[in-house]
């Protein structure tokens, strides 16, 4: 879903950055890239949290040990 939105803001820039009628702020560029580069950041650590999930190691992942131990 964050994806999703980020391709659409990137592309309402890219299109009413040319228009006069519509200011954008300053530092776009700079706020869209560091938003872009935490959601990049999230993807990949989601992508090792499915890896250890398919070999069954779950403790091997904090957050999951933390939960683990909170259930019994």
């Amino acid at each position: 879903m964050v994806n999703l939105v980020l391709i659409q803001v990137e592309m309402f820039y890219r299109v009413i950055k040319d228009y006069p009628i519509v200011g954008i702020v300053d530092d776009f560029t700079f706020r869209y890239e560091k938003i872009h580069g935490t959601v990049t950041l999230l993807n990949d650590f989601y992508k090792l949290i499915a890896e250890e999930l398919a070999k069954g190691e779950v403790v091997e992942i904090p957050i999951l040990r933390t939960l683990n131990e909170e259930e019994t």
